[in-house]
């Protein structure tokens, strides 16, 4: 027998075990970042783990513990069972950092709650990434954002979340370059500076989500940066109780259309606003409620914003639909009652299609509304 090919053999296989990575990696409060990261051998952190999983791999919680802060730079699922508390309380920085062109990123069932750090889930590339069932708070700046320089496109799915108490934005979807699609489905902002903040460059679709309490602005459409502009789609949402702020707002060229979805006790329920001469901001809404807004209901404010709005209910604002500053309203099928001014003209024009029932409040229009023909 040739002991040197037996021996050179033996090497190899112990080579080929020392760095062999694993399909399914685990972590758990017991573990140590000096093992094999497997069920039977689990490491401690996550980035370890990472380490040493396959592209395309999953690292599974196998205990209630903290943690720390990751970053992922390939296709993997971070996956915690329901059962276990997930938890990262970073003191700095951003918990969860996202840098991996072209992969596919589960996260899903994890804790994070800020202790001095600035961002929860930052995604900076042209990435797939799934968000389901994290809790965020607390984080002095954003809770998921995609910012930065994108080469390509980045999609963002987040499913199941509670977002509250964040400094800035509870979703922030603002590139520099490339651009943004995202889905946000039964999610809960709250308490935030702003629920949820979309910039040029990003297509968005939002169902079944409540932005409450949040400072400043629940639903902030705004189309800021130089990429194409803005398309945002809602579907059931509720935007409520942010006083002296606005429930939804589109500005500075946003294209935004709203089913089914209401605006209560803002200070401004629907809003379309521009401060950019010769940029065009629409607002589309329908069987959509705007009710007990401390100022308007639905306004269309300055030159070059629109809001059409059909089979509607607006009731106990101050003023129902106004369309003022050059803004343009076309209400159809509107229920418009128990406001202090109904259909309010200031400076705008308001376009009525007929069909829509203006009675019961303390002055059911003001200014001059032009009837168009239906057909």
């Amino acid at each position: 027998m040739n002991y040197r090919l037996v021996v050179l053999i033996l090497l190899a296989f112990a080579a080929s075990a020392a760095f062999a990575q694993n399909d399914r990696s685990a972590v758990a409060l017991s573990g140590n970042d000096m093992a094999r990261c497997t069920v039977p051998d689990p490491c401690r952190t996550f980035d370890v783990a990472i380490s040493k999983t396959n592209s395309g791999g999953e690292v599974v919680v196998l205990s209630t513990a903290g943690y720390g802060p990751f970053t992922v730079t390939k296709s993997v699922s971070i996956i915690s069972p329901s059962a276990y508390h997930a938890a990262m309380a970073p003191t700095s920085g951003t918990a969860i950092t996202v840098n991996a062109p072209g992969a596919t990123v589960v996260l899903r069932n994890l804790y994070l709650n800020s202790l001095g750090a600035d961002t929860g889930v930052s995604i900076r590339s042209a990435t797939i990434v799934h968000i389901e069932g994290l809790v965020v708070n607390y984080f002095g700046l954003n809770a998921v954002e995609i910012t930065g320089m994108i080469s390509g496109t980045a999609e963002l799915f987040v499913k199941d979340v509670e977002i509250r108490d964040n400094g800035q934005s509870g979703v922030l979807l603002s590139p520099a370059s490339g651009n943004a699609v995202a889905s946000i489905d039964h999610g809960r902002l709250e308490r935030n500076r702003i629920g949820l903040a979309a910039d040029s460059g990003v297509d968005v679709s939002i169902r079944d989500t409540v932005a409450a309490r949040n400072i400043e602005i629940n639903f902030w459409f705004r189309n800021g940066g130089a990429l194409p502009p803005l398309r945002a789609g809602v579907e059931r949402a509720i935007a409520a109780d942010t006083e002296g702020g606005l429930g939804f707002l589109a500005s500075d060229g946003a294209r935004v259309t709203i089913r089914n979805s209401a605006a209560v006790r803002n200070d401004e329920g629907f809003r379309s606003d521009s401060n950019i001469s010769g940029v065009t901001t629409e607002m589309m809404l329908d069987h959509c409620l705007a009710a007990e807004n401390f100022a308007g209901g639905i306004t269309a404010n300055n030159d070059g914003t629109s809001i059409t709005v059909s089979h509607s209910l607006v009731a106990r604002n101050y003023s129902g639909i106004t369309a003022k500053a050059n803004g343009t309203v076309r209400a159809f099928g509107n229920t418009v009652t128990k406001n202090d001014i109904g259909m309010y003209v200031l400076g705008g024009t308001m376009r009525s299609g007929g069909h829509n029932f203006v009675d019961g409040n303390t002055t059911d229009t003001s200014g001059t509304i032009t009837s168009v023909p239906t057909m």
